[in-house]
C-alpha cells in the first residue's frame, strides 16, 4: 500500500498527521486524497508527507498529488530542452482548491527520488511547505529516449530534464532541504510532552498488529520531531 496513514503526533493545538507515500503508483493520489479527508476529519492541525526512500514513480501521479495540496492552477514543474530556451512548464491541469490549507512538512533524504523530487519541489517553490532532510536528494531529473541497436543493445538519450517551478535544476543536485531534521536547541526526544506512544494517535499501521512497534518508532524518529517543531511555529 503506497500511502499509509501511520499516526498522528498530539500538540497542544491539535494533532499533527503523518503520512507516507512510498511510491508514486497510478491509485497513490486515491488512497492520500482519502488519507487527507480522514485526518481532516479527525481534527489534524498540520501535516507531515515523508517521502524518504521514495524512488518515485509516475510522473502523472506527483501532479494528481500536488492538486490535492495546491489551489487554482500553479506550475508543478518545468522541463528544460537541449537549447537553453526550451523551458515548458508543466501546471495543475484540473484547476480548484485544496483539501486542506493547514501547515505542511515534507521529509526527504537521498534516496527520495524522481517523482518524489518532483512533487517535494512543486510544494516548496509553491510557497505550500518546507522542506526538512539531512541530505540533498537524489538528483534525478533526466528525460531519456531509448532507441535499440542492431546488436540488441540500447541507446540512451537525455533530451531534456526537470526542474522546480522556479528553474531550479533537479539532475544531479536533488532538492535542497530548508531544514535538518536536528535543530539547534530541539530535544532529542518528546519528553516535553510525556514519553511513549501517548503522544500519538495510530492511524491505518501498515502491518495488523504493528501499532504500536510503529508508533513508537515515529516517537524516536529525529525527521518526525524536527518536522513538529518547525510546524510549531507555522
Amino acid at each position: 500500500m503506497p500511502v499509509g496513514m501511520d499516526g498522528r503526533v498530539r500538540q497542544p493545538d491539535g494533532p499533527i498527521g503523518y503520512l507516507r507515500l512510498t511510491s508514486f503508483s497510478s491509485n497513490a493520489a486515491a488512497e492520500m486524497r482519502e488519507a487527507i479527508q480522514e485526518l481532516e476529519a479527525a481534527g489534524a492541525s498540520s501535516y507531515i508527507l515523508d517521502l524518504r526512500n521514495n524512488p518515485g514513480g509516475l510522473v502523472r501521479s506527483s501532479i494528481d498529488i500536488a492538486r490535492l495540496w495546491l489551489d487554482g492552477s500553479p506550475v508543478v514543474f518545468n522541463v528544460s530542452g537541449r537549447e537553453p530556451d526550451e523551458i515548458q512548464s508543466q501546471l495543475v491541469d484540473a484547476p480548484g482548491s485544496a483539501l486542506t490549507h493547514r501547515p505542511l512538512a515534507v521529509l526527504v533524504n537521498s534516496g527520495s527520488a524522481s517523482a518524489a523530487e518532483i512533487l517535494s519541489g512543486a510544494l516548496h517553490d509553491n510557497h505550500r511547505a518546507v522542506i526538512l532532510g539531512d541530505t540533498n536528494t537524489y538528483g534525478k531529473g533526466k528525460i531519456q529516449s531509448v532507441f535499440e541497436l542492431q546488436d540488441g543493445s540500447a541507446l540512451f538519450v537525455t533530451v531534456a530534464r526537470y526542474q522546480t517551478p522556479n528553474g531550479t535544476e533537479i539532475d544531479r543536485i536533488g532538492i535542497v532541504p530548508d531544514h535538518s531534521c536536528v535543530l539547534p536547541g530541539a530535544p532529542a526526544s518528546d519528553d516535553d510532552e510525556g514519553s511513549g506512544s501517548s503522544s500519538f494517535m495510530a492511524g491505518l499501521p501498515m502491518v495488523p498488529g504493528s501499532e504500536v512497534a510503529l508508533l513508537e518508532s515515529l516517537m524516536g524518529d529525529s525527521c518526525v520531531v524536527a518536522a513538529r517543531d518547525v510546524l510549531r511555529d507555522e
